[in-house]
């Protein structure tokens, strides 16, 4: 018997309802104007009909995990290697502290 959930996993369909192009629109437009508009605007521009407070969960939800992501990022210290590559580290690297006036001549001359 063939269901529903692997002809959509065939078909490379998303788990959720949502698909990619029709969320990050969502997205964009509930990000830039509020959710009274943005909603207005989702269904002209998609046919999709929806509610104002789906659309916003939408929105939230996508926030929310944009958010925790990058939290969890800055969390993780980070050095550029020489090849130009941000390689993140175990611990962070010891601070080091030098003094120089504008001409780039060190302060503690004798």
């Amino acid at each position: 018997m063939v269901t529903a959930l692997s002809v959509d996993l065939e078909l490379g369909l998303p788990s959720s309802k949502w698909l990619s192009p029709v969320l990050e629109l969502a997205s964009a437009l509930g990000v830039s104007s509020e959710f009274p508009n943005a909603h207005k605007l989702f269904q002209q521009w998609t046919g999709i009909k929806l509610t104002e407070k789906t659309l916003a969960n939408q929105v939230e939800e996508i926030g929310n995990r944009l958010q925790a992501v990058e939290l969890e990022d800055l969390a993780q210290p980070k050095l550029e290697n020489s090849d130009g590559e941000t390689v993140a580290l175990k611990e962070r690297p010891e601070r080091i502290y030098v003094g120089v006036d504008g001409v780039m001549t060190p302060l503690n001359q004798q």
